[in-house]
């Protein structure tokens, strides 16, 4: 589940651009050696490898009248796959292909041409070569072509980063650009912060009309970072991975852990209603009653709804194959946030009641 929706794209690129549009990588290249920030690596636009250049004579050509198909023909045997025919039977066609042999070039420049009068001449004659380097990659987006540094550290300060390469790009003349997991993650925990409050804000709205009571619904809600709390502490010591089916986990423990202080205060509500606490002059005492007989009133089902959650799952922890592998994370999460989270939760929605309520 991990590995399938994996992002392999670097933590952060920054792609450069020449501002007057050259394609020249060389002149990209040499101003990106001079890049102070530490961390970088080439990326794939950047990267060359070596090249061996052939340059022919047309001037030799013409005077010992040699062909320049010939020569081009010649130079394809040498160093590539040359076609010699198609075999073609019931619509299927199979290329026959004259393979060449590892010689080293000189040797291989030895190979003859015919020229005037059917005169063989050697390939070297009128072939001469070099070495050279050229882009192994040809990296581009919509805007065009482009050469990038990439960053593979998670720990990079993105920001930072950023500002030192904007500053070098305008120092140099390069137009530059950036992409990867850094904006992906931003984007990813904005779009979490926005649901999450959303959805509490929903939760408090629900709970306020239920208790009707602006105070209350917020004992309900700060519960919920002890079950987080929980959870990431198992996560932890299991040595387990915040993937998605860990996020499912945290989606369960939120869901389970608020039943108990909302069923808590509510019984603890309806108990003041019945021992008249709005009209009696011992509000202190009322209270304090009605907390301690809803905490024994509620003890019972709240233990039992996270144990029966928490067993029914710890079988797979000690099952083996890739199902159980992938729902352990998830196992972790929902087993330390319920146990941790359960077990502090009966005594802070109390207490938290007793404060909120005496004032």
């Amino acid at each position: 589940f991990t590995q399938l929706f994996e992002n392999k794209a670097p933590f952060l690129e920054a792609r450069f651009k020449r501002i007057d549009n050259s394609r020249d990588p060389d002149l990209i290249d040499k101003s990106i050696e001079t890049l102070s920030v530490e961390g970088w690596t080439k990326g794939l636009g950047l990267i060359t490898e070596q090249n061996v250049e052939m340059m022919i004579d047309i001037e030799k050509l013409a005077v010992y009248n040699v062909s320049s198909a010939d020569i081009l023909a010649q130079l394809e045997r040498l160093f590539g796959n040359f076609k010699i025919t198609e075999l073609k039977r019931f619509g299927r066609v199979s290329e026959v292909q004259f393979s060449t042999s590892k010689l080293d070039i000189d040797k291989k420049l030895s190979a003859l041409v015919p020229g005037r009068d059917q005169v063989m001449y050697p390939l070297s004659a009128f072939v001469s070569y070099a070495y050279g380097k050229e882009p192994k990659f040809i990296t581009a987006d919509k805007s065009g072509v482009y050469q990038s540094v990439v960053f593979e550290e998670a720990d990079t300060d993105g920001a930072k980063v950023i500002d030192e390469i904007s500053a070098f790009a305008h120092a140099n003349a390069l137009g530059v650009s950036y992409s990867g997991r850094y904006f992906d993650s931003k984007q990813m925990a904005n779009d979490m912060l926005v649901i999450f409050l959303i959805s509490i804000t929903l939760l408090y709205l629900i709970l306020a009309i239920q208790f009707e009571n602006l105070i209350h619904p917020l004992v309900v809600i700060f519960t919920m970072p002890l079950g987080i709390a929980g959870a990431m502490v198992a996560l932890y010591f299991s040595g387990g991975s915040l993937d998605i089916m860990a996020a499912i986990g945290f989606i369960v423990v939120l869901g389970i852990i608020v039943d108990d202080p909302i069923l808590k205060v509510e019984t603890i509500n309806q108990l003041l209603k019945k021992y008249g606490y709005a009209e009696s002059s011992d509000k202190k005492g009322i209270l304090l009653k009605a907390i301690i007989e809803a905490g024994e009133i509620c003890l019972k089902p709240v233990l039992l709804t996270s144990l029966t959650t928490m067993l029914a799952l710890i079988p797979i922890l000690f099952l083996g194959g890739i199902g159980s592998d992938l729902q352990k994370p998830m196992v972790w999460v929902v087993v330390g946030g319920l146990s941790i989270g359960t077990f502090f939760t009966l005594w802070f929605v109390p207490l938290a009641y007793w404060l909120v309520t005496k004032k």
